[in-house]
């Protein structure tokens, strides 16, 4: 059964593991509309290491919705990581992917849920659990 809504922020983590082919993985992304933060893309791209792989990156982010960073979302982003980063390996991109969950009602979808647990307003899904 689909979840088709678009309320769903997705993290870099969950993306990788859909792209290498990890069962799990594929079958959360194409169960949702898939919403990215900038951020994300970005990390993605930084990750390429062939013309082939950011290719791959290119196509596969054609059909996306991503979301980009406006003004209070980089106000939050700035308050979160001066609050939180010297806690769980917080780090800057944590804090502009969290604050952009926020900023934009979403459920942030990553494996690694540590790195923002102490964010109470963030709502926080690991979808391989």
């Amino acid at each position: 059964m689909s979840i088709k809504h678009n309320d769903y922020l997705i993290d870099t983590n969950i993306l990788v593991d859909a792209m290498r082919g990890y069962p799990k993985a594929v079958d959360f992304v194409n169960n949702i509309d898939i919403r990215v933060s900038i951020i994300v893309l970005l990390e993605l791209i930084k990750g390429a290491t062939s013309k082939e792989s950011l290719n791959l990156i290119t196509n596969y982010f054609e059909d996306l919705d991503v979301v980009y960073l406006d003004l209070g979302t980089q106000e939050l982003a700035l308050s979160l990581y001066k609050e939180y980063r010297l806690i769980n390996a917080f780090d800057i991109n944590d804090a502009l992917i969290a604050a952009t969950a926020l900023k934009n009602n979403l459920k942030l979808v990553t494996k690694n849920t540590k790195h923002f647990k102490m964010i109470k307003k963030l709502k926080v899904i690991s979808p391989y659990d």
